[in-house]
This record gives C-alpha cells, structure tokens and sequence, in this order.
C-alpha cells in the first residue's frame, strides 16, 4: 500500500509528511523520504520543505482506481490506524475528510468510531464531520448508529468533547443549517452546555447567524440561558455587535435586564464597548438605563467613559440619572474628567451634571481635569463651578493640583476665581511647593506675582526653596532668590 494511496483521502493541502506519518518515520525514515520524493518526480504531489500538496486529480483518479479493484475499504483502514494511532495529535481537516469516506462502511463504523477522541479537545469523529459541514457523512453514521447500535445512539450524538460541547455545537460552527437541523431532528440536547456553560445557541449567536438562532430557539433553545460569566445570548450579540441577532433574541423574549456575575447588563456592555446600535435596540425593548452593576455604576458611567457623546445622548433623553454615583462616589462626570472626553462632559453638562460633586476621596471632576492637564476641560468645567474650596482627601485644592503641571493659563484661571494661593494640604504644602518640586517655573512665577508666601514651611520645615534645590531645578532657585526667598543653609534643614 503506497503512501500516496492513504494521502488520497486526506485534505489537498499543507500534509505534514514526518508528523502524520510519524510511525513510519520510525520505523523506516529513508523509505518514507525515498516514496516521497519520488511522488514529487513524477508531479504526483507538490513538496516543499517536507509538506506536501497532492494534487486533487491525482487523488480523484487514486480513489477511482481503488474502488475500482475493491481496494477502498482496505486503504481507509489503514488511514484510520494512522489517525487513530496514539501518538499523533492529528489535524480535524483530516479525520473529517477520512471519515467522510469511512461513513459509507459499517464494518470500519462499527470498528473504530467508539475508540478514537481526535485532537486537543477529544473531538469524536461526528464532532469532525459536523464542524466541516459534511452533512452526508453525518447523516450515513447516525443511520448506521440508529440501526446497528440503537442503545448507544443517544450518548452518540451527545458526546461531548474535551470542553464539553457536543457534536450540535459543531455543526452550528460550521453554520450549515441543514447540518444543524439534521442533529437536532435526530435528537441532539439542543440546551446542553459544555464546560463553560455554553449552549449551541451562544454559538450561533456568536457568529452571527440569525438563520440558526431563529432554528433553535423555534426548537426550544433557552434564550435567557447563562455561562459560566453569567452572560446570556443577549449578552454576547451585544459584546459581537450583532445587531440583528439582538433583535431576534428580544422578539423571542429575551431579558433585557439580564445581569451577569458582576452586575452588568447588556446595556452596561454596549455602552462601555460604543455599541451605539445595539444600544439603541436595547433601549427601544426598555432596557433600564438606572440599573446598577457592582460597582454601583450605571451605563452613563461607562458611556462618558467611552466618549460617545452619542451614546450618552440616548442615555440621556431616556431618562439616565446624570448625578448617579458609583462605589466610589465617582459620577459620570468624574468619568468624562479622568478619561479626557471633552465633548462627553459637554453634554452632561447641558443636562445639570454636578460639576462640584465630591467622590469618596474628595475630587471633583475638575481636580481628575486638572490632574490630566486637560486645559481646554478644565476651562470648560470652571466656567460651571461654584466652589473654589473644594479640597481632596488630602486637603489639596485644584490650585494645589494645576501646580504640579507647567500651565500659566490654568494657574492663572484658578487664582482669577478666588482659589487661594497660600491654602496647604494635610502635610502643610502650598501650591508653590508643588510647582518647586516638579521644577514648574512659569507657574511658581505666577504664584509669586499673586502673593505665593515664599518662604511658608510645610509639616516637614521645608521651603519651596529646600525643593527646588533638592531637585536642582536652578532657574527656579534663582527666581525664588530674587523674590526674596531665605537661602537654605546647612542648619535650616
């Protein structure tokens, strides 16, 4: 039996020739190598770098010829011992494409399905068939099965493989539809789940198939059905962007305000991921757009975070709680301010967001602004805000926050309305103490021109001067001098 007579059922393409014919290898290298390169010198197949591609008339005319002197049935045998064979993680192309000549045999059906589990996640032969879509070869096995071994047919076409999944989940992936209807009229578990807790219509969802998502929920599929995250179907057609899909799930009633193990709803999903259209499907089959993960946090939260200011619109016209506060007492706004999103902040503005809202540390959204040397936010937020005493948990003030960023404008915008210049933090530091150790010259000098006290001594004794010079920040050493700063000696500090 020649080497190209076996390769004749295997797929055309990419036939790694020492890794699926290890066992030869072994056995008789040369041999091997020597049937090999013979086949190329006759343009039998097509070899490079010890992968062969055989090509597909040369197959058609070997199987012809094997059927034709009742050699069939003999060669696939040995295909099946070849693949079968314990040492060899073989590729699912090829147990599909043996099987699909083996399916026309009983003898070899009943000799060696029940004993191979191909691959990494212990495929049996059904789940190769059905995950190729080869819908004759699937339906010749379950028949044979139905006849000749009716007391094993239902763990059958139930097996699950490495993960769990049965042969349905396969056919599903192959997204051949009469391959899926096939499995299931002959009894396939249409909720079962795989390790993971998934069911064949997370599948289908999954690609986007609403054909066979619309099968199978006809067929009983759970719609509202978990994983192991907790995510239902709605849930991963929003994660997919599967608009259609969504739509689907919902007119079969489908829970919009399903949660999944953190909270999160499919609303929370498509804001955070800016899945505008899918958000809107959601919302027009009443999502709840106040409902809290968590975290406390509502879709807004996520929205502003994302930047759409789209999506924060629709939120909003459907009656979001612009205020809403999170575990730790961020809003939206706070989102918009730490994440930068300008355009976002805009619109929950418009519609009355707390611009002074404290978080849990004492921040507003200005000081996260400020934090980020977002100028352009920052002038936007300040232009709303109505208290210039705000202070973080560390007593910090937004001046004591613009100072540690090199920013005339923003130091200068502050003091115009009313911050304190002098006020200090919990450690006893000014805002000119922050500017003196980053080095932030423009800023300390607009300080000293408002009446920065100088020489003022935080918690530690220390100067804006001890700073500047600890960190050798010499322009700014200089300018501290010549406003009058108390040179620092050795006994000073």
């Amino acid at each position: 039996m020649s080497i190209l007579e076996i390769m004749a059922y295997f797929p055309p393409n990419e036939i790694y020739i020492e890794e699926i014919f290890s066992q030869q290898v072994a056995s008789d290298r040369e041999a091997l190598w020597n049937s090999v390169e013979l086949l190329g010198r006759y343009s039998m197949i097509d070899l490079k770098k010890g992968v062969a591609n055989v090509y597909r008339l040369v197959q058609k005319v070997t199987r012809l010829k094997l059927q034709k002197e009742g050699r069939e049935e003999e060669v696939l045998r040995k295909a099946l011992e070849l693949v079968n064979s314990y040492d060899v993680l073989i590729d699912n192309s090829i147990v599909a494409s043996i099987w699909e000549y083996v399916s026309k045999y009983g003898e070899l059906i009943d000799e060696f399905y029940f004993n191979p589990l191909y691959g990494r996640w212990k495929y049996t032969p059904l789940h190769s068939l059905a995950e190729n879509g080869s819908y004759e070869a699937v339906r010749c096995i379950l028949t044979h099965m139905e006849e000749k071994h009716p007391d094993k047919f239902n763990c059958v076409i139930n097996a699950g493989d490495g993960s769990g999944s049965t042969p349905l989940y396969s056919a599903v992936a192959s997204k051949e539809l009469d391959v899926v209807q096939y499995f299931i009229n002959k009894g396939a578990d249409v909720n079962v789940k795989s390790r993971y807790g998934i069911t064949p219509l997370f599948q289908a969802v999954y690609d986007g198939r609403v054909d066979i998502v619309e099968y199978l929920i006809g067929k009983g599929a759970d719609v509202n059905a978990k994983d192991e995250s907790g995510y239902t179907p709605l849930h991963w057609a929003t994660m997919m962007h599967r608009v259609d899909v969504a739509k689907v799930l919902l007119k079969h009633d489908a829970d919009v305000n399903a949660k999944d193990e953190d909270g999160n709803t499919s609303l929370h999903l498509a804001t955070e991921m800016g899945r505008v259209a899918v958000a809107e499907v959601l919302l027009e089959h009443n999502a709840d757009v106040n409902v809290k993960n968590e975290q406390n946090r509502i879709s807004l939260h996520y929205a502003a975070r994302s930047g759409s200011t789209e999506m924060t619109e629709c939120l909003m016209e459907k009656g979001a709680d612009v205020n809403a506060k999170d575990k730790n007492g961020n809003t939206p706004l706070h989102f918009a301010a730490a994440m930068k999103r300008f355009n976002v902040a805009e619109v929950l503005l418009k519609h009355n967001a707390g611009v002074d809202t404290e978080n849990n540390r004492g921040m507003a959204a200005l000081h996260y602004a400020t934090d980020f040397d977002h100028q352009e936010l920052v002038e936007l937020l300040s232009k709303h805000t109505t208290d210039v005493s705000v202070k973080d948990e560390c007593s910090k003030t937004l001046l004591h926050y613009v100072a540690k960023i090199e920013s005339k404008k923003l130091t200068k915008c502050f003091i115009k309305e009313g911050y304190d210049v002098n006020a200090k933090d919990e450690n006893g530091n000014t805002p000119l103490h922050f500017a003196a150790v980053m080095g932030n010259f423009y800023t300390a000098r607009v300080l000293l021109k408002h009446s920065a006290d100088i020489n003022v001594k935080n918690n530690k004794g220390m100067t804006a001067l001890h700073y500047a010079t600890d960190f050798d920040h010499r322009d700014l050493v200089a300018l501290l001098l010549t406003h009058g700063a108390v040179p620092v000696s050795a006994e000073s500090v």
